[in-house]
């Protein structure tokens, strides 16, 4: 099994270079792709990656809950 990382994409069409002459059979075998909570990238990992299970990285979940929790 392989691994990579790759950070700080912030656009689709930056994503979409990183994996631009990748055949679809290679992109289908991506388990997993870890994703900011931004609204747009979860659409286009679905789009790029479709068997990818999208995960919330955590950074972005906790600064989120403690947010909610401070109001309390």
């Amino acid at each position: 099994m392989n691994s990579y990382l790759f950070s700080e994409f912030g656009s689709r069409s930056a994503v979409e270079s990183l994996v631009s002459g990748s055949q679809l059979v290679m992109r289908e075998a991506v388990e997993e792709v870890c994703v900011d909570m931004w609204g747009g990238f979860p659409k286009v990992i679905r789009e790029i990656f479709p068997n990818a299970k999208i995960v919330i990285d955590r950074f972005h979940v906790q600064k989120l809950v403690n947010k909610d929790l401070n109001k309390i």
